[in-house]
């Protein structure tokens, strides 16, 4: 057992990095039972998922969306439309 995961047997630890949907979720949990503002989510979802590679990413994602669903089969489906949408908005700012 290394020293992280001691650490993380602490219910009140936060000082790590996830690598995975799971930690990042579960980092964001710990931050919300320490008293977390809701007006401050945006900002501690992106730090839970700052190091998360891209489908560890998507999963994140799907979660953030849908917490109570399934994201062994999440699908981006229901997004797809308003992603194509947003990143139409993107490309016209940028020019």
């Amino acid at each position: 057992m290394t020293t992280t995961d001691f650490r993380r047997a602490d219910p009140t630890y936060v000082n790590f990095t996830p690598k995975t949907c799971a930690d990042a979720i579960d980092l964001f949990q710990r931050h919300r039972r320490l008293g977390l503002q809701p007006s401050l989510y945006p900002e501690v979802f992106v730090h839970c998922a700052r190091a998360l590679p891209d489908k560890e990413l998507d999963n994140f994602h799907l979660w953030i969306v849908q917490p109570a669903g399934d994201l062994t089969h999440g699908t981006t489906k229901a997004s797809a439309l308003v992603d194509m949408h947003l990143e139409k908005e993107r490309r016209q700012l940028l020019k």
